[in-house]
């Protein structure tokens, strides 16, 4: 089998999101690159990293066993059906590659403070926000990633769990729409989350047609404000969510009611 150079984080199993990093192995989660680099040198990680081979069946598809789930090299993430995944065409465009660049996010859109306010491009999300919890009322919150609504109390802990990390990371991101800087995950197949807006959306075409309407304008203006402005305006024209029809919109489209 000709040798294939993954990405050092690939080949260290670290799940890799635009600012987000779980080692596999450790089950450790990291916001930062310098502390992944940090981890790796780690002598519990390597010592854990020299017991690891691929799983003789999916050797050729670069296929570990890791606990419940295998892990993909080549692609970078977690499966549990190892015999599909490796039909994928983004799996076989991903093994034929020989060499991967480095994992980098300087020039990325998405950048995290030191306080864990998220910025994608000039829009700012808090951390919670940017995990997928949004506050439904003053004790519970919705985890659009593990769609489950959790106790607000809980929500800091939740963001921490292996569950959260592994479903969050798989969730990408569109950063740009139109040279403008968005924050629109998608959290399922055809379902996307404004998170600027707090709303989920099913189908492409509702989200364009969401983006380019007014309700959305102003309230991504709301979010590139200095942080004090913005928090006095939303205190006036109060929450997204309100409980006449956002809430169970989300919920009915989650299928949580």
């Amino acid at each position: 089998m000709t040798e294939v150079k993954f990405c050092s984080y690939f080949k260290n199993f670290i799940l890799c999101g635009e600012i987000d990093f779980h080692c596999m192995l450790c089950q450790e989660s990291f916001f930062y690159l310098d502390n992944v680099d940090k981890h790796l040198k780690w002598e519990k990680h390597r010592s854990l990293l020299k017991k690891q081979a691929y799983d003789e069946r999916y050797k050729r598809d670069f296929l570990y066993k890791i606990r419940d789930d295998f892990y993909c090299e080549a692609c970078n993430e977690l499966t549990t059906e190892p015999k599909k995944h490796r039909q994928c065409s983004s799996h076989v465009a991903a093994k034929s590659v020989s060499k991967r660049p480095k994992f980098e996010t300087m020039n990325y859109p998405i950048r995290r403070r030191s306080d864990g306010t998220v910025f994608i491009g000039d829009v700012r999300v808090t951390a919670l926000e940017w995990h997928g919890n949004y506050g439904i009322d003053t004790d519970q919150y919705i985890c659009f990633g593990c769609n489950e609504v959790i106790k607000k109390s809980d929500a800091q802990n939740h963001c921490k769990t292996k569950t959260h990390v592994d479903k969050m990371l798989a969730c990408n991101v569109m950063t740009d729409y139109e040279e403008k800087p968005e924050f629109i995950r998608l959290i399922r197949p055809n379902l996307y989350h404004c998170a600027v807006c707090d709303l989920i959306l099913p189908y492409w075409d509702n989200v364009r047609e969401h983006i380019s309407g007014l309700s959305h304008g102003a309230r991504r203006r709301v979010s590139i404000l200095p942080c004090n402005e913005a928090s006095i305006l939303r205190s006036m024209h109060g929450p997204t969510l309100d409980s006449n029809n956002s809430f169970k919109i989300h919920l009915k489209r989650l299928g949580l009611n």
